[in-house]
């Protein structure tokens, strides 16, 4: 009896003071009727963000708890989820991109006597090591000058490389994640500087680019070495410079005890940059081009020389999620636009410019139609980086639960996620000695922006002893013209609620 009216009281009392959490209250009285405590958890700090919550079974969808569930919000990076969903299940796991090289001009006793001309077909994940392959098969194949230029065919996609997301980044980047968006683009769009302490306090610190220097790159070196004591952390700065090169300089102190580190910046010409890597992998197996790097087209009688796969689509997404890529989601984006986007007319045969606009319309036909959203969303980048973006918690459980009942895809998707303080973005996360029965077992993308309002979120999945696998969305906003909830107390809120779940449901 004592407990039947403690319960009616706790109810009465959510519905008195939080009446649009009443259905939250009745569906987890079917889990145990231990909501109201879940619900005091999720409402911490609740005077300074708006959030969006759900938790359900993936057996029947039975909702475990929802709060807000249908409110619309910024999602941050958690968006990846629905551009890798989409990129998987149109083009399946083992999909592989094809950058094609060709010739023009004949070519004698290992000489191309005119140009090389490298056609990117959206590979976003084309880095050094395949690049290294490529470089030494031309060796193998007894190819060793090339006369003329290195011609970047970026045709597949259209010409807009940044959205509004990205503009700032033109000019100068502190950041890697403003990376201009191309057809072909090598390591990401990004420099990886290699940064090492001097043997000698109070020396520059070593730098170098990684893995080779390229032409049209200046770095200029105000670092200086420190002892462990005194560490400072350094700072490198992109500033972009006449005809496509582009200067970085390093400056602050490295501590003799940081041993070597990579910091990555987004380059400002994705043609040059691009261009120049390919050259210097070359010229280390001693292939060398004479000519320039520029853009431009493949002509019709241009000759193949070499075909590049790139990686399969599984080990791409990986990269997409574990580590939050912003170019490898936008590119995505992009190359789902030009392999579906429909065509104006039957008779066009040529396919439709990969763009931001036309990848958008595939993915969001794809929501629509595979899996079955009709309520509205906001879908203005594939990344996240846009503000503009604006989904609920009930949509990404949707999706959750229609990607766990596709398993010609879900096991790629699931093992893309970062597993609970192991890897990717959640290595560092649940921690805390009160999580130790979490690690490994939660599946799960973050999401992070911190202008102009702070953005945290965190959906994916979770097994239960009892109701079996779990999928759970938290989307948290901080509110415009507030102050501003620190990024990391939502995070610990999280993964108090994430451990919770399987506490009290």
């Amino acid at each position: 009896m004592k407990q039947a009216f403690l319960y009616f009281f706790l109810l009465l009392f959510s519905m008195l003071c939080f009446p649009i959490y009443e259905s939250s209250i009745a569906v987890s009285k079917q889990a145990g009727g231990k909501s109201s405590a879940f619900l005091a958890l999720v409402q911490e700090k609740s005077h300074l963000i708006s959030q969006s919550v759900k938790i359900i079974k993936i057996s029947d969808g039975t909702p475990l708890f929802q709060l807000n569930a249908d409110k619309l919000q910024v999602p941050a990076s958690v968006s990846k989820l629905i551009t890798s969903a989409a990129a998987l299940v149109k083009f399946g796991p083992t999909k592989t991109f094809t950058t094609r090289f060709y010739r023009r001009g004949s070519m004698e006793n290992g000489v191309i006597k005119g140009d090389l001309v490298a056609v990117g077909d959206g590979d976003p994940y084309l880095v050094s090591e395949l690049l290294w392959q490529f470089s030494a098969d031309l060796k193998h194949m007894g190819i060793r000058e090339i006369k003329g230029d290195l011609i970047i065919d970026n045709s597949l996609f259209d010409g807009v490389t940044r959205d509004n997301s990205r503009k700032e980044g033109i000019a100068s980047s502190t950041h890697a994640y403003d990376a201009p968006v191309s057809a072909f683009g090598v390591n990401f769009n990004t420099l990886a500087i290699a940064l090492a302490p001097s043997t000698q306090v109070g020396e520059k610190a070593i730098i170098s680019l990684d893995p080779y220097m390229l032409d049209g790159v200046d770095i200029v070196n105000k670092t200086s070495t420190s002892s462990r004591e005194t560490n400072q952390g350094v700072k490198i700065a992109r500033m972009s410079l006449h005809n496509g090169a582009q200067k970085l300089v390093a400056s602050g102190r490295v501590s003799q005890g940081d041993g070597l580190q990579k910091i990555y910046r987004s380059v400002n010409d994705h043609v040059l940059t691009s261009g120049e890597y390919v050259r210097a992998f070359l010229k280390a197996e001693n292939i060398t081009i004479k000519g320039n790097v520029r853009s431009g087209l493949r002509k019709k009688n241009d000759e193949l020389v070499y075909e590049l796969n790139s990686y399969p689509l599984s080990r791409i997404i990986e990269g997409l999620n574990q580590y939050s890529n912003n170019y490898i989601a936008d590119v995505l984006v992009k190359r789902m636009g030009a392999e579906f986007f429909p065509l104006k007319s039957q008779s066009h045969a040529k396919k439709q410019l990969g763009s931001y606009q036309n990848g958008v319309s595939v993915i969001e036909t794809f929501l629509r139609n595979d899996v079955g959203i009709k309520s509205r969303f906001v879908l203005q980048n594939g990344s996240g980086l846009s503000i503009k973006n604006r989904f609920n918690a009930d949509q990404l459980c949707q999706l959750l639960k229609y990607m766990a009942e596709r398993m010609d895809v879900f096991p790629e998707f699931l093992s893309s996620l970062p597993a609970s303080g192991l890897t990717g973005t959640l290595k560092k996360r649940f921690l805390d000695k009160s999580y130790k029965d979490l690690i490994g077992k939660i599946r799960a993308k973050t999401g992070t922006l911190q202008e102009p309002i702070s953005v945290s979120s965190l959906a994916g999945y979770v097994n239960h002893p009892i109701h079996g696998l779990l999928a759970f969305a938290i989307i948290q906003n901080g509110i415009s013209g507030k102050k501003q909830p620190s990024i990391d107390e939502l995070r610990r809120q999280q993964d108090k609620q994430v451990s919770a779940i399987l506490k009290l449901f």
